[in-house]
């Protein structure tokens, strides 16, 4: 009686294990990994628009439109940002920002910018 017993506590553990493996391996892809793209929100857009003087340094040139539209964020330690900024009528440049975690005290970085893309060109 207690064989079985012991039996059946075992391939509840190994099961128990391996719910526990694949929960890892989920969690860990949501790490790293840039979401899908997202309509640009308030913390974005104010972000973004703060950086845009660095933006149109690392461009060349000034921007007569900076209109956040859309982004795609991947969590590190902290967040990058890639933002599609529309900067002229068929126009967009993709700026991704990196925001420290906020124990840090730093503030957004500018990464880089991609210039020459189109408004509905994809951001990823």
């Amino acid at each position: 009686h207690t064989h079985t017993h012991t039996e059946r506590d075992r391939r509840d553990r190994d099961r128990d294990r391996r719910r526990e493996k694949k929960r890892e391996e989920r969690e860990a892809m949501a790490v790293g990994a840039y979401g899908g793209a997202e309509a640009v929100t308030a913390e974005v857009k104010e972000i973004v628009t703060g950086l845009k003087a660095e933006v149109e340094g690392k461009h060349g040139k000034a921007f007569q439109t900076f209109e956040p539209v859309s982004f795609v964020k991947q969590v590190v330690a902290g967040i990058n940002y890639k933002v599609k900024v529309k900067v002229s009528e068929e126009e967009c440049v993709h700026v991704l920002v990196y925001c420290p975690l906020p124990h840090t005290g730093e503030g957004p970085q500018l990464v880089s910018v991609e210039s020459g893309k189109k408004v509905d060109d994809q951001i990823e």
